[in-house]
């Protein structure tokens, strides 16, 4: 039994490990690909930038939002938006967008401001470097955090859909094999 146990938290360990990979790999992604847009427009600059500079920009933006990515998943676990609980999970993620949003642009304020970002500007302060985040990033950050929620109810829903089905198959082995046990009884009554 113990060893059953410990092969099943071993299992357990590796899809967490893949699971957390794979949203490593998609952030990285996500920042490959605001490197790539970055860097054609950058082309219609006076001042061009390195790529490696636009990338490590990027890259630093990706990964705050992988760092972030426990909280709003976890906040989509405790506050589903699927029928009947939308309607009071919805103002917890709408106060929850906006601080998480808030959080990440205040942290992508302090990293990219040292990294060179925005290229040719410089602040007088902090607050100087986070307001201008939050005008030209704000709702960019908002779509982002919707859209991992939406993400992540669309993996919950096909889960819990998955377990329906699951469960209907396991109820229509069983009621066939009731019918067999009965079959059997009908056709050799003395044995039973």
């Amino acid at each position: 039994m113990l060893q059953i146990n410990a092969m099943a938290e071993g299992a357990s360990a590796k899809r967490g490990v893949a699971k957390w990979a794979a949203i490593w790999c998609v952030w990285t992604l996500f920042a490959l690909f605001f490197a790539s847009q970055f860097a054609l427009q950058n082309q219609f600059s006076r001042n061009p930038v390195p790529f490696w500079q636009i990338l490590s920009w990027q890259m630093v933006s990706g990964y705050v939002w992988f760092g972030l990515s426990p909280l709003i998943l976890w906040l989509t676990n405790r506050f589903p938006l699927d029928e009947g609980r939308w309607r009071s999970s919805l103002p917890t993620h709408v106060v929850a967008c906006l601080l998480i949003a808030c959080v990440q642009l205040a942290i992508d304020a302090f990293i990219l401001i040292r990294l060179g970002y925005p290229p040719g500007r410089e602040f007088a302060s902090f607050a100087e470097a986070y307001k201008f985040f939050v005008f030209i990033n704000l709702h960019l950050s908002i779509l982002i955090y919707w859209g991992v929620v939406g993400i992540k109810s669309g993996f919950n829903y096909y889960q819990k859909y998955r377990e329906r089905e699951l469960q209907t198959s396991q109820l229509e082995a069983r009621l066939a094999q009731s019918r067999l046990q009965v079959l059997k009884m009908q056709l050799h009554p003395h044995f039973f």
